[in-house]
C-alpha cells in the first residue's frame, strides 16, 4: 500500500488516496480500513474486489481539523486493512506518510 495523493475537496477536510495491490493469485475482497492520524482514530467500510495482481485506489478521509499540525509537515497513518481472500479472513498492516 502506498500513498497516492491527497486532495483537498473542503476546508480543514482531506481525502488520502491510498494503492492496494494485491499480489495474490485470488481476488481479494477488501473490507474495511481501520486507522488513526495523528490523534484521530477512523474507520472506513470498503466494498471492493481487488482481482489477482492487479491494484485499486481506496479513498481515506481525514479531518485536518482536529489535527494541530504546521502546513508541510509529514503525519503517519496507521493502522489495518481487513479483506476476504477465499473464506479466509486476512489483515494487512497500514504505514504510510501523508504530508497533508
Amino acid at each position: 500500500m502506498k500513498v497516492i495523493g491527497v486532495e483537498r475537496p473542503h476546508h480543514g477536510n482531506a481525502v488520502v488516496l491510498l494503492q492496494v495491490v494485491n499480489h495474490a493469485q485470488r481476488p481479494m475482497q477488501l473490507e474495511r480500513l481501520q486507522y488513526s492520524f495523528g490523534a484521530a482514530q477512523s474507520e472506513v467500510a470498503l466494498d471492493r474486489t481487488v482481482d489477482a495482481g492487479a491494484a485499486v485506489i481506496v479513498q481515506v478521509p481525514i479531518d485536518l481539523g482536529t489535527t494541530a499540525i504546521p502546513p508541510g509537515q509529514p503525519l503517519l497513518l496507521e493502522g489495518e486493512l481487513f479483506a476476504h481472500e477465499n473464506a479466509t479472513e486476512r489483515t494487512f498492516p497500514v504505514r504510510a506518510s501523508v504530508t497533508p
